[in-house]
């Protein structure tokens, strides 16, 4: 097993939906590692649903015009969503409750509030280093 295998060393939620609920599972391969390294630093959010594309029917333009038109990503990208993928990852004792993702995977992050949640994520985390 190589020395920088990325599960060792991270959490990784669920990816192929917009439910929190759903997304707010590990991966098969992030979950093998947790027994052997409960504690790990890292923490990915997948928040992109899974789409297929049908080559006989549509070319790339129509299809990813299609994904835009029927998924809202202001939605699926909103700080308020995004917000509740954190809390039910706390909930479900994902991560800690003290934990907060290190990378959001987003598609279309233009669309939504994304950046909100990662400011208030990094006041938060300022404001527990200048208390300690």
């Amino acid at each position: 097993k190589y020395q920088w295998y990325q599960y060792d060393w991270m959490v990784e939620t669920q990816y192929g939906t917009i439910v929190p609920e759903e997304i707010a599972v590990q991966r098969s391969a992030s979950l093998s590692s947790a027994a052997a390294r409960p504690r790990r630093p890292l923490f990915t959010i997948n928040n992109f649903p899974d789409f297929v594309f049908n080559t006989k029917s549509q070319n790339m333009g129509q299809w990813l015009q299609s994904l835009r038109d029927w998924n809202d990503f202001n939605f699926i990208n909103s700080s308020t969503n995004i917000q509740k993928i954190i809390d039910t990852c706390h909930a479900k004792g994902i991560v800690p409750a003290n934990k907060f993702p290190n990378c959001i995977l987003t598609d279309w992050s233009n669309q939504g509030s994304v950046i909100n949640v990662v400011n208030a994520i990094n006041r938060q985390q300022q404001q527990q280093v200048l208390a300690v």
